[in-house]
Order: C-alpha cells, then sequence, then structure tokens
C-alpha cells in the first residue's frame, strides 16, 4: 500500500496518510504539515489534490509555491517512496507564511494574506 507523497501520471501530487491506526495510506485532505521538511500544504478537501498558486481557504487568501528551480523531493527506487532531498529550495506546493511572495504581497506568520500589500 502507498503512503506519504505520491505524484500521480499527470504531475498532480497527493498526501496518503503515514499513520497506524486505521487510516494508512487513506488520502489526506485539507491542511497538511509535513514533518520532513517543516513546511505547510493544502490537499483539496474533495479530490485530495495538492494546491499551488493563491488560493482562497475558509475567506482567507494563501500561497502555495506553483514551481520550484530545483527538485527538493526525489524518488527513492529501494523504498518506492519519495523523499526530503533539502537542498535549500522551496518545496513545490508549500505555503508562504511570515514574508513576502515572489508577486509581491506580504503574508504573515500563519500564511494569511495581509491586505494592504503590496
Amino acid at each position: 500500500m502507498d503512503s506519504g507523497w505520491w505524484k500521480n501520471d499527470q504531475g498532480t501530487w497527493f498526501h496518503l496518510s503515514t499513520v497506524h491506526g486505521g487510516w494508512f495510506g487513506s488520502m489526506d485532505k485539507g491542511w497538511y504539515h509535513d514533518s520532513a521538511d517543516g513546511r505547510w500544504y493544502y490537499l483539496n478537501l474533495l479530490t485530495g489534490a495538492m494546491l499551488t498558486g493563491w488560493q482562497q481557504i475558509d475567506g482567507v487568501w494563501y500561497y502555495f509555491n506553483p514551481e520550484t528551480s530545483a527538485p527538493t523531493w526525489e524518488w527513492d527506487s529501494e523504498t518506492n517512496r519519495w523523499g526530503y532531498a533539502n537542498r535549500g529550495g522551496r518545496p513545490y506546493g508549500s505555503m508562504f507564511a511570515g514574508e513576502k511572495t515572489p508577486d509581491g504581497y506580504h503574508v504573515d506568520a500563519s500564511g494569511a494574506w495581509i491586505r494592504e500589500t503590496p
């Protein structure tokens, strides 16, 4: 059974539960914090697909990295799992928090857009 990050043939990312307690391998949805890279992600509530770019969630705007200059996760053929490579880049789909987005908007520590900017 698959668990952890999983990418389909169309290039869409999903996260499958790694918790052994009756939910192992089930598709995660909503907010997801990855302990390997320390980042927050948002997974579509219906499909489980990772969201990117600007997304309005419960009336608040958040920005999730839509591209990365170098792969930050790599496929381990021995374990048949994706592993965090920690190459210093921002992982695809990870939320910006407490900083400025590439298009010039500021987000607070929770990742929420601060409406007074840019």
